[in-house]
């Protein structure tokens, strides 16, 4: 892929990278990721929990680590609304961005599993993760609740 003249004029330093933007199917966050390191841009990557169980989550944090994704928007992600393969998407809101912050946390702790009775302690991640709330909730109790969320 060629670098784009805008990037070797020092134009761009990031891109912002959505996570299937309200809830249409597009290319993956790993695989855009990925391109767009390669030509020397730092991806910011949405993640949504929509649509997402935590296996999925944490699966999908490690392979942003190891290219090296480091700055990740946390986002609990809207209500699943449009069409994708043979009719709506299923939402899952396993985890909301607050849990996300908090494993993102744990991962760059170095987190432990244990599976078969063994205990693995996985590499710390190095994200520098964020969380952001709506302000257009429309009455005072939706709108404390995102504020205290």
């Amino acid at each position: 892929m060629k670098t784009p003249e805008s990037r070797r004029k020092g134009k761009i330093h990031a891109v912002s990278v959505t996570d299937n933007p309200g809830g249409n199917p597009a290319i993956s966050t790993e695989m855009l990721c990925t391109e767009i390191k390669k030509l020397g841009i730092e991806p910011l990557v949405h993640l949504a929990f929509r649509d997402k169980n935590r296996n999925q989550c944490e699966s999908l944090l490690y392979g942003l680590a190891a290219q090296g994704v480091r700055n990740l928007l946390m986002l609990t992600g809207d209500y699943p609304s449009t069409s994708g393969f043979r009719g709506r998407p299923k939402p899952v809101f396993d985890l909301d961005s607050v849990q996300g912050l908090q494993l993102v946390e744990m991962m760059n702790r170095g987190m432990e599993h244990e599976a078969m009775g063994k205990k693995t302690t996985l590499a710390a991640t190095d994200f520098f993760a964020g969380a952001a709330g709506s302000p257009s909730n429309n009455s005072e109790p939706e709108l404390m609740g995102n504020i205290t969320k």
